[in-house]
């Protein structure tokens, strides 16, 4: 992977993470109030889970790379609408921009990614180029955070919203500038219809693919409720001045969740079997750490367990996302990364 590459997908992912400590808060100090809170947020959610699978059929027919522009498009007018009006269906109008443009992002800036690398040095670079990437979007994550959780409320969260579009700005042109994919010609664009039965067929002549989505789906329900339950958990165990961990411990789990990325990254997995063992083993593994969280009564040990699971996590996620790009045609790889985040996204739907 290409270092420019690495900039456009930590600066994009820095974007997604800004937000991730205020966005509530953002959305309340717009136009919404606390009853129709939960509302709003769904709303977004259903957004995402509706346009998932078609955002990425619309990547695969009509390039990735105009894909991920127009999510970076609805992120900006989301924002711009949620912002300057303080109107209720202006800012459901804007939050459905903002779930189009989660839909749009995932799958499509992956897939022009990995499908250059593989492209470059072939399929012995899948597994590296995947960790890098889950890397760089922890990283970015992360890193956006942090800095979301520290930019002071300024008028409505003025200064969020201003380094929101600044980042969208630089990634749009850095991608326009340094991203190359070949271009679709008009004789070689499929129909909606072809690109969706393409899809289709994929996952019902592939059963490997059909088991890494039940997988997804299984592992996806158990990290959705360890997201939604271990701070009310944790709390349990340290006093209220001791609550500056939960802080701490996030960014650990961050932590861990990168250093298994990243040291993943190094093994050796040209093979489709020693994939499948490294993926099936750690997912086993990742069980087994939850369980150890869920027996802990000490803060010291919940801690130590939950950035255990974090970094198996992180390992598991590289064979995962591996098998996944090259189980699948290159003309679906969008699509497929699409189905893939619906089944994870369903998976937190069911535990909410």
């Amino acid at each position: 992977m290409t270092g420019i590459q690495k900039i456009i997908i930590f600066l994009s992912y820095f974007g997604v993470g800004l937000f991730i400590p205020v966005l509530s808060l953002f959305i309340l100090s717009h136009g919404c109030n606390l009853q129709s809170l939960a509302i709003v947020i769904g709303i977004n959610s259903a957004t995402v889970i509706l346009a998932e699978v078609p955002s990425g059929i619309y990547a695969d027919m009509r390039g990735r790379k105009y894909a991920f522009f127009l999510s970076c498009a609805f992120v900006a007018v989301s924002f711009i609408l949620i912002y300057l009006f303080q109107n209720v269906l202006l800012l459901i109008v804007g939050i459905v921009f903002f779930g189009l443009g989660r839909a749009f992002l995932s799958g499509s800036l992956d897939s022009l990614i990995i499908e250059d690398c593989i492209r470059r040095n072939g399929d012995a670079e899948l597994t590296a180029a995947t960790s890098t990437n889950l890397v760089y979007q922890c990283a970015g994550i992360a890193a956006g955070s942090l800095i979301g959780g520290f930019l002071p409320n300024i008028n409505g969260y003025f200064l969020h919203v201003i380094v929101r579009l600044i980042v969208l700005l630089a990634v749009a042109i850095l991608s326009a500038v340094f991203l190359k994919e070949t271009p679709i010609s008009k004789g070689m664009q499929k129909t909606l219809m072809a690109q969706t039965n393409m899809m289709i067929t994929e996952l019902i002549n592939k059963k490997q693919l059909r088991i890494i989505m039940f997988c997804i789906f299984g592992s996806s329900i158990t990290l959705f409720a360890l997201e939604t339950y271990w701070q009310p958990q944790f709390t349990t165990y340290i006093s209220l001045k001791q609550h500056y961990l939960l802080g701490v411990l996030c960014a650990c789990g961050y932590g861990g969740t990168m250093l298994g990325s990243f040291l993943t990254g190094h093994i050796k997995m040209s093979e489709q079997v020693r994939r499948w063992r490294f993926y099936l083993l750690f997912v086993v593994l990742l069980g087994f750490a939850l369980c150890m969280i869920a027996i802990q009564n000490t803060a010291i040990g919940f801690m130590l367990g939950y950035v255990l699971a974090q970094t198996i996590l992180g390992i598991a996620n590289v064979p995962e996302q591996t098998l996944l790009n090259s189980l699948t045609a290159s003309e679906a790889r969008a699509s497929m990364l699409s189905v893939a985040s619906l089944f994870s996204q369903m998976a937190g739907y069911s535990v909410r």
